[in-house]
């Protein structure tokens, strides 16, 4: 289940997609799985730098490459999204996290790309739990479309139908 809060605020309508990308066996050694066994991706540190490097990588990928996801969920009103949606069960394994970016009253609103583990060791029980929750901090930006003019303090530049735009961070 994915938890999509902005402090208080449930972000709604926000689409996320889960990647299957390894098989974990039960002594934890992790074997990617096609298409992500093609790519050179190193599993052999799992500390959450390397996993989070891993996970922009793939993500990456997946942009470059158009691969499709495993599963996909909308959030409702409360936020939250459960997985299976699309499919009748969620196996064993490594899948990556990617939430689509969801404006809500002129703020825009980020997830953070996640790897996380099915089923998940519950080290206070010691059982292995697969009703695994992702939450956590998210990051909100209100941007600012300015087309047609000559303004040169943004953050990213582009065209958008041939008129050169521009997006800046902040408020007016």
């Amino acid at each position: 289940t994915v938890d999509y809060k902005y402090e208080d605020l449930p972000l709604s309508q926000a689409q996320f997609d889960i990647y299957k990308i390894a098989t974990v066996n039960g002594n934890g050694e992790i074997k990617p799985i096609s298409p992500f066994s093609y790519y050179a991706l190193d599993f052999s540190k799992t500390d959450n730098e390397t996993m989070h490097s891993l996970a922009l990588t793939m993500a990456s990928y997946i942009a470059r490459d158009g691969i499709k996801p495993y599963d996909s969920a909308v959030t409702d009103a409360d936020g939250k999204a459960a997985f299976p949606n699309n499919r009748t069960g969620i196996t064993r394994g490594l899948y990556l996290v990617i939430g689509n970016p969801v404006s809500i009253d002129g703020y825009t609103y980020f997830a953070e790309t996640a790897i996380i583990q099915i089923p998940a060791l519950d080290n206070e029980n010691n059982i292995w739990d697969y009703d695994v929750y992702c939450g956590g901090e998210w990051e909100r930006k209100r941007y600012v479309v300015f087309a047609g003019t000559d303004y040169f303090d943004w953050c990213a530049f582009d065209t958008l139908c041939g008129v050169p735009f521009g997006v800046y961070e902040g408020t007016l």
